[in-house]
């Protein structure tokens, strides 16, 4: 099986989640967790906000030592690019939603392009896209 984390339960597995860790640590062979691209982006750019935003060197180091950690932490997942075929799946899965949530459908066009299943806390962000399997593994 695969698995796509989205931003907020990558987030959460970063703080030490237990059921995440726990279920990390203990996948069966031949399952694997993949986060994406747009993951990867959201995490970083918010480590480079609050750097760019640090007053004074001790801020800043502090700031930088968060923003290896989340690099070094993206370090140890596959990372799923978004594609033209993703682009053009959002476009699809947008009708009706307006603007709202769009890293959200960014996220599940690349978990329905890789037949993942999407692992999130926020099930109700993601529950009525057609064809996407959500599991919460936090609660």
């Amino acid at each position: 099986m695969i698995y796509v984390w989205d931003t907020d339960t990558f987030s959460w597995w970063l703080r030490g989640a237990e059921p995440l860790v726990h279920r990390f640590a203990h996948l069966p062979d031949g399952d694997a967790v993949f986060v994406t691209a747009v993951t990867a982006f959201e995490v970083l750019r918010g480590r480079m906000v609050v750097a760019a935003r640090a007053q004074g060197e001790r801020q800043h180091a502090v700031a930088l030592a968060a923003f290896v950690a989340a690099l070094t932490a993206l370090g140890r997942f596959r990372v799923l690019p978004y594609s033209i075929e993703d682009a053009e799946r959002v476009a699809q899965l947008r009708t009706g939603r307006g603007t709202k949530g769009r890293c959200d459908l960014r996220i599940a066009a690349i978990a329905l392009g890789a037949s993942a299943v999407l692992v999130t806390r926020n099930v109700s962000h993601f529950k009525d896209l057609p064809g996407l399997a959500v599991e919460n593994w936090l609660g």
